[in-house]
């Protein structure tokens, strides 16, 4: 039953209906795979040359965080992630499927469905970035430090109002050309190998609507390879919204401060200083958490769909 047919089909359904269904599954998806996400966040940011946490893979980061911190280390930053993840995947995933529906009923690329879904993809960054990029900073520099080092951040309201007092809204937003540049070139991948592969499955099993199984394993691979791709650009991402903490007058994080004054900066940087292998640095847990993310989220959206057509 798992993999029979009978998922959502590609009509046009109630914009309301879209945008709920959006949301039920961005935070339920979001809550299931934050471990992953944490995990992939500390080792992207271990740096041999700074004064920063050194993990040497998935396993280690696993291992150490579990005895040093137990369950509640793997859900740091997730306070920011669930209040925020409900309105910014609404906005996400339903701008892609009203920019898609858009471009292909309406557009001179409508005889190119792939370079719809890739614009799509871009469109739905774009947009939802607004929303994403203060997510990940209050996130991202929750997740990378550890309660038994003097965690710097209590809760996430603590690393918002802090971040605003010291940063202000700069700070909130650092990293916001980098978090488009990086995931906005993910974004239309991953919108378009989801498309092409949902096609090549109803093809090969004889069927227009794909079971949830079918939907999550599409998802799964379209994630995996979009997240390969485009990790270097997430890695520098990252460490460009963790760095320059300030709590005081003087700028007091000597850990997570790797002095990049943008994307092609850290980028130039990291080869040079780390070489060419550490831009895949964290690229097995970004894939594992994206796929997993990914699968979820998309085969939890065509779902709830369903459930509202039938409503």
């Amino acid at each position: 039953i798992f993999f029979r047919s009978g998922m959502a089909s590609d009509e046009p359904l109630a914009l309301w209906k879209t945008m709920l269904a959006s949301t039920v599954s961005g935070v339920l998806a979001r809550l299931v795979c934050h471990p992953l996400d944490t995990c992939k966040a500390r080792l992207q940011a271990s740096c041999p040359t700074r004064n920063t946490v050194l993990y040497r893979n998935l396993w280690h980061v696993l291992r150490q965080t579990w005895m040093l911190e137990g369950l509640p280390g793997f859900y740091r930053g997730i306070g920011a992630t669930i209040v925020g993840s409900a309105p910014a995947n609404c906005l996400y995933l339903t701008s892609y499927e009203v920019s898609r529906d858009q471009l292909m009923a309406h557009s001179p690329l409508a005889s190119y469905p792939v370079t719809c879904h890739l614009t799509a993809g871009l469109l739905a960054e774009a947009f939802s970035c607004i929303l994403w990029v203060p997510i990940d900073v209050i996130k991202e520099r929750l997740q990378i430090q550890q309660s038994y080092s003097g965690a710097s951040y209590h809760s996430s309201w603590h690393a918002l109002q802090t971040i605003r007092k010291y940063e202000g809204l700069r700070g909130i937003y650092r990293g916001y050309g980098s978090t488009l540049a990086s995931f906005g070139p993910y974004s239309a991948l991953m919108f378009a190998f989801y498309e092409q592969f949902k096609r090549m499955a109803q093809n090969y099993q004889g069927v227009s609507d794909l079971s949830f199984g079918s939907t999550m394993v599409v998802g799964a691979a379209a994630a995996s390879m979009a997240s390969l791709l485009t990790n270097p650009l997430d890695m520098i991402k990252l460490r460009l919204q963790i760095q320059r903490r300030k709590f005081g007058a003087a700028e007091v994080s000597t850990g997570y401060n790797y002095n990049y004054k943008g994307l092609m900066s850290g980028l130039k940087s990291t080869a040079q200083d780390e070489g060419l292998r550490s831009l895949l640095q964290g690229a097995g847990s970004r894939m594992l958490f994206s796929a997993a993310l990914s699968a979820t989220s998309l085969a939890g959206f065509e779902y709830a769909k369903q459930q509202m057509r039938d409503c």
